[in-house]
């Protein structure tokens, strides 16, 4: 019985509320425009030091260690 009240009446206010929030872009209001402001780019370089981390062995004769830097 519950849910025969609360889903219909969930609903409406939903499509209530979405027509006020699209009644309310539409509809010219008092705010002040926006004032767009484009800001010089910055670009950041600084070189990281990468962990010795072994990559790839191979079961050659002798044992390799490949390591990327």
């Amino acid at each position: 019985m519950f849910d025969r009240l609360f889903l219909p009446a969930l609903t409406f206010t939903v499509l209530v509320a979405g027509l006020a929030a699209f009644s309310a872009e539409i509809v010219p209001g008092d705010r002040a425009p926006s004032q767009i402001v484009q800001l010089e780019r910055i670009v950041v370089r600084a070189p990281r030091a990468l962990p010795e981390t072994p990559v790839a062995q191979t079961d050659a004769e002798r044992p390799a260690t490949v390591v990327v830097r």
